[in-house]
């Protein structure tokens, strides 16, 4: 196949899909493997009786003062973030594999069929803000893209990254009259001291449910990167060109 693809002026890496799709599922199964052998355990401390009495401790504390509804935004809320970063994974997937390249031997088609592959595998565990980079990056080197919003799409994601962020590590204060929380949260762009900022919204079920509702969004706009393109995007059965072909196709 290699030496077929040699014979291309400008070959695509999705035409040598096979091995990096099988180093991204190798190494998400050794990552599974590892997780699964990691063996749980509890600290013991010594006996005082300055220990906490756990028995003493609100049902559901310390997540007790909020109703069920609000929790339920939140999960969902996270979840749906969950889902944007899997579209991202996808799309660089999609955009990375259907750019052409230029290459000279043989050797060096392998080459980057390997390196790619490295790619995928390291894009599987990225966070969302370096997730976001590499796939704007990837759509600007993808001569065939036809998405002059990229710009605006990366810095929108980026900063919905920030409210999900505060969502997932902050601590949530007891909520007001109006169902409204503090979330002691803090960032430090640039890892400097000096930038130490507090996040600084109340939220209510309201602000959450607004916030799920442009996720989606962002996430809606990253597959239409791809389908725009006559791709179909992976893993799904929507319109346009299967972009790994099976074998029986």
């Amino acid at each position: 196949m290699m030496q077929m693809l040699l014979g291309r002026e400008k070959p695509e890496m999705h035409d040598v899909m096979g091995p990096p799709v099988s180093f991204c599922a190798d190494t998400l199964g050794t990552a599974n493997a590892t997780i699964r052998a990691v063996p749980t355990t509890t600290a013991t401390m010594p006996e005082s009786p300055n220990k906490l009495n756990r028995s003493a401790l609100l049902p559901n504390y310390p997540t007790h003062a909020h109703p069920p509804e609000f929790w339920d935004e939140l999960g969902r809320t996270i979840a749906t973030f969950g889902f944007l970063e899997d579209v991202l994974v996808k799309a660089y997937f999609a955009i990375t594999g259907t750019t052409s390249y230029e290459w000279q031997t043989e050797e060096e088609a392998k080459a980057a069929v390997e390196k790619w592959g490295e790619q995928l595998a390291l894009a599987m565990a990225d966070t969302l803000v370096s997730l976001a980079q590499k796939y704007a990056a990837s759509v600007r080197r993808n001569k065939t893209a036809n998405f002059p919003g990229i710009d605006a799409l990366e810095a929108s994601i980026k900063k919905a990254a920030e409210s999900r962020n505060a969502l997932c590590h902050g601590f949530w204060g007891i909520p007001d009259s109006s169902g409204k929380s503090e979330l002691s949260y803090f960032s430090m762009p640039g890892r400097k001291v000096a930038n130490l900022e507090k996040f600084g919204t109340r939220i209510d079920i309201a602000w959450l449910r607004q916030l799920r509702a442009e996720a989606l969004e962002l996430a809606c706009d990253v597959i239409d990167s791809v389908t725009v393109m006559g791709y179909q995007f992976p893993s799904s059965a929507g319109p346009g060109e299967p972009i790994l072909k099976s074998k029986e196709s």
